[in-house]
């Protein structure tokens, strides 16, 4: 799968999908998942983006404890692992998601990417995984997160 820099992602975007190998590698597993890039996304956000996703801090714990994690993100590793076919289906989403902005693939769009996953193989959308339903229970539903794209693309961010 091509990555991160052969496409339009941001700089949190890449941080974040960097992040994911180590939350990943943390939980002794060598392959991400949607889980993992949802662990990446928002443990890199920025303290104003985070804020924003997070105006109670309680549901960010809660959703890093559903997938198993700590709130900290993840000690860097050198190790290399490989993408699950949920994680490449969510950052397709997340580039079919962001294919109208000017500003590319951002972290809000990674987590659409997750609600919203792209199957390669048929060009279809694919199956919702348990971790969108996380989402939802941490406050970051669609609509939420859809609102949040187009205010920043809006603001030209």
């Amino acid at each position: 799968m091509p990555g991160p820099q052969d496409y339009n992602f941001t700089d949190d975007s890449r941080f974040g999908i960097v992040q994911a190998r180590f939350e990943a590698l943390t939980l002794g597993l060598r392959v991400i998942d949607p889980g993992h890039l949802v662990l990446g996304v928002t443990k890199t956000l920025d303290q104003a983006t985070f804020d924003r996703l997070f105006p109670d801090p309680e549901r960010f714990m809660s959703l890093c404890r559903a997938l198993g994690a700590s709130a900290s993100a993840a000690p860097v590793s050198a190790e290399d692992v490989d993408y699950s076919e949920e994680a490449i289906e969510a950052i397709t989403g997340a580039m079919r998601s962001a294919a109208a902005t000017v500003t590319g693939v951002t972290p809000v769009h990674l987590l659409l990417g997750v609600h919203h996953p792209w199957m390669r193989s048929d060009a279809g959308p694919a199956r919702v995984s348990i971790v969108s339903t996380l989402l939802d229970t941490a406050g970051l539903a669609t609509g939420r997160l859809a609102a949040l794209a187009s205010e920043a693309r809006a603001n030209g961010a």
